[in-house]
């Protein structure tokens, strides 16, 4: 086939409008629509939630047991906002601690929550080393923390200023918050196990919320009735990889749910679950 100037110029057309195309496709629905959009992501066995906030900010909650968080990042936050306002680390668990290693090394992190409490793995003292060399800020969060973005705020519930995390599970040393947008209001409980979910419901922490994050990946020794009530959520979320070695979500969890009326997303299922929200309606798309 012989190739002229005019094919080598229509070549370059058809090409321009294929990546013009895929931009449009790829970048139009990351830009700012006065919209909180809230992502369970899909990184396999393990937490990672990240929320872009009505007035464009960004938290990220944990980051999976590996780097796949980066490539869930690269899907979800727009290419000209390539940061991190707050990070969370909910407790030094590898399933929750590992990605962010991974994304602090490929995102400037404005700052850190964190328990404090000391976990001997290589992979926490890597992200201990990595934000003490970046010299990003951290706090050491317990209940009443809270950070505020115009509408939108995150508050921690626990541990309790008095909670003495030496010497508990790791999972029960978990950071519980609650994210608020107006009249919308997401639990976020880490791993916690229902010893926690308890003390949050005696000390009336756990009021009715539209979305949950499910405690512990669905285990059998989280999510008790009482506290399933306590929160009433229109819909949980239980992020967890497919065909995992613990069993997650048990049937005694699911149960629970089903017995409550609480619809449930899974990440294994549903891939990454998407929560777009005005602060007063809410609707879900999901990956798959």
């Amino acid at each position: 086939m012989r190739i002229t100037r005019h094919s080598v110029v229509s070549l370059l057309v058809v090409g321009l409008l294929l990546i013009s195309n895929i931009y449009l496709f790829r970048v139009l629905p990351l830009k700012a629509d006065g919209l909180t959009h809230i992502y369970f992501l899909d990184v396999g066995q393990g937490d990672s939630i990240l929320i872009r906030t009505a007035d464009s900010h960004t938290i990220l909650i944990d980051g999976g047991p590996d780097d796949t968080v980066l490539s869930r990042l690269s899907e979800y936050l727009p290419p000209w906002h390539h940061s991190i306002d707050l990070m969370i680390l909910t407790h030094p668990d590898s399933d929750h601690s590992t990605g962010l290693v991974s994304v602090l090394g490929h995102y400037p992190v404005a700052s850190v929550w964190f328990n404090g409490v000391d976990h001997d793995t290589a992979i926490y003292h890597k992200f201990e080393q990595v934000i003490k060399d970046k010299q990003i800020s951290t706090s050491i969060v317990t209940a009443g923390a809270q950070h505020a973005w115009a509408a939108d705020n995150i508050n921690v519930l626990y541990p309790f200023a008095d909670t003495k995390l030496v010497g508990l599970d790791s999972n029960d040393t978990g950071v519980v918050t609650k994210f608020t947008d107006r009249n919308f209001d997401l639990l976020l409980t880490a791993d916690i196990s229902s010893k926690i979910e308890a003390q949050l419901v005696s000390r009336h922490l756990v009021t009715p919320v539209e979305f949950l994050k499910v405690p512990h990946h669905g285990s059998k020794t989280s999510s008790a009735a009482e506290f399933i009530e306590a929160a009433q959520p229109d819909e949980a979320v239980i992020s967890v990889g497919a065909h995992n070695s613990y069993g997650h979500p048990t049937a005694e969890a699911l149960t629970r749910y089903a017995q409550a009326n609480v619809p449930v997303l899974r990440t294994d299922q549903h891939g990454t679950i998407q929560v777009i929200t005005d602060g007063y309606n809410y609707k879900v798309t999901t990956a798959r």
